[in-house]
């Protein structure tokens, strides 16, 4: 099963960025419906491991789905605030239209601490996809829309800060 990982270098704490993540679901679109429209919850609620929400892909993303796709079904399998750690499964929705060859996603996002004032995101992506050409395609995506939230999330805490 393949696994990528990656970092995003965030120039705010530790603690700034995972409270962004905390409250992803209410601040993705709040801050950027241009990337995510909506987020429905089905089961569950908040940040409990069992939930079941759905991200609706705002306009940005019209490139990278089709009209099957606009949206991901996700679970929280596990979110840990001590280790500031959450591991989400796709249900359906997203990669599953747009790569055939994948049937499984989770990945994990895990806040570490560089100094006081610089924090890195880890991303890692586990999948059972078999056509390199998808992986490496939902890699890309996945690497796009975190940048993109992060991008959204530190003009927000800088218009915060004023």
């Amino acid at each position: 099963m393949p696994v990528f990982e990656f970092h995003i270098d965030v120039a705010v704490p530790s603690a700034s960025l995972w409270g962004a993540i905390e409250r992803e679901t209410e601040l993705m679109p709040k801050y950027a419906p241009e990337w995510f429209s909506s987020i429905e919850y089905h089961e569950g609620e908040g940040n409990k491991p069992g939930s079941v929400y759905s991200v609706h892909y705002g306009e940005n993303l019209k490139d990278h789905t089709d009209n099957t796709s606009n949206f991901v079904k996700f679970k929280i399998i596990t979110f840990d605030a001590e280790k500031r750690s959450v591991v989400l499964e796709a249900l359906e929705g997203g990669y599953f239209h747009q790569y055939p060859s994948i049937h499984r996603w989770t990945h994990s996002y895990n806040v570490i601490e560089v100094d006081d004032s610089h924090s890195k995101l880890q991303v890692i992506a586990d999948n059972d996809g078999k056509n390199e050409e998808d992986i490496k395609a939902a890699l890309a995506q996945a690497q796009e829309l975190m940048q993109a939230w992060i991008k959204v999330y530190l003009s927000h805490v800088e218009e915060e800060s004023k």
